[in-house]
């Protein structure tokens, strides 16, 4: 019956909206905790070698109050971050610096709804509570959240080197970098029910319904993702004269094509189409995305009071991991 499910909903303490409705006004709280630490060591191997490394762990938990005090929505963050460098001094004119970075980050976020009985459901054996399971009806607040729980563990692995060779007035730098990025989305989409009744509080008395959206129980949102990233550039400082510094330098990166490691990929490339492709690669990698760079320093009295600097550079923005999304 729908009599449990009105008792979700407290009597009104606040102003009278004229519709069978009203405000309901509470005082909450938003406990928030966090725990971290940074370890760093720094250690001279001698004149020409030297190493440096920090290791950063955060841990943090918030539980958000939700708009009924029955509800309320914990969000828990676990991250890594990982740096080591290595620089060699292989002459005054010429240095290497080699690193390696590591990150991991781990975000849940769920809805938990104080219900007076656990038979509280849309979809038979599964659980509207932190399951995807949402009543929703226009005019009130809408109970859970049809996008939960959500989760992800991202990880980055991540190499680069860079090489400085100084001669005369010419400071010349090249430099490669390599991402491998994994990440793994978790979401269930309305696996308990997404339930809405577009008609109000009226049409929720009455039993009336507007449609009921579910997931299908063999199927599931998840999805792992990888995608690696290939950069390479060039740059040389050359001081045209004594108070006149030019910068020359290009750039290349591309990333591959996002593969899921159980070929569940599904992409819209073009908004003609009326139904999404299935299957990956979702597109085809571009490995022509030279970006010059051309800038100068200009210190046009001599003594560094007023120096005009500029620039011009050809930037692409790359298709990375935060836009590959679990259906929804």
């Amino acid at each position: 019956g729908v009599k449990p499910w009105l008792d979700l909903y407290p009597v009104p303490n606040g102003r009278d909206l004229g519709n069978g409705t009203g405000e309901y006004i509470f005082a909450t709280s938003q406990p928030t905790n966090e725990d971290y630490f940074t370890t760093r060591i720094d250690h001279i191997f001698s004149s020409k070698q030297s190493l440096f490394g920090r290791y950063t762990f955060d841990n943090s938990s918030v539980t958000i109050p939700g708009a009924l005090p029955i509800l309320t929505e914990p969000v828990t963050s676990k991250e890594q971050y990982l740096t080591v460098q290595h620089d060699y001094i292989f002459s005054p004119t010429l240095l290497n610096s080699a690193r390696f970075g590591m990150t991991k980050s781990n975000p849940l976020d769920y809805y938990i709804t104080q219900f007076p009985s656990s038979d509280m459901t849309f979809v038979p054996g599964q659980p509207f509570n932190g399951n995807g399971g949402q009543l929703t009806v226009t005019g009130l607040a809408a109970i859970g959240y049809y996008l939960d729980p959500r989760g992800q563990k991202y990880t980055n692995l991540e190499g680069s080197d860079d090489v400085t060779f100084v001669r005369g007035a010419h400071s010349l730098k090249v430099g490669t970098i390599f991402k491998r990025m994994m990440d793994y989305q978790q979401a269930v989409t309305a696996g308990g029910g997404l339930f809405t009744i577009n008609g109000g509080l009226t049409d929720m008395i009455a039993g009336k319904s507007s449609s009921l959206n579910l997931q299908w129980p063999s199927t599931t949102s998840n999805r792992d993702w990888r995608q690696n990233l290939f950069g390479a550039y060039i740059q040389d400082d050359y001081k045209l004269r004594r108070n006149l510094t030019v910068n020359l330098g290009a750039r290349l990166e591309f990333v591959t094509s996002p593969t899921e490691i159980n070929g569940e990929c599904a992409s819209v490339p073009s908004v003609f189409l009326n139904a999404p492709l299935v299957g990956c690669p979702l597109f085809h990698t571009s490995k022509n995305n030279w970006a010059p760079r051309v800038g100068f320093a200009w210190d046009t009295m001599n003594n560094a009071k007023l120096v005009i600097r500029g620039g011009f550079g050809i930037f692409y923005d790359q298709p990375l991991p935060t836009y590959w999304q679990v259906p929804g």
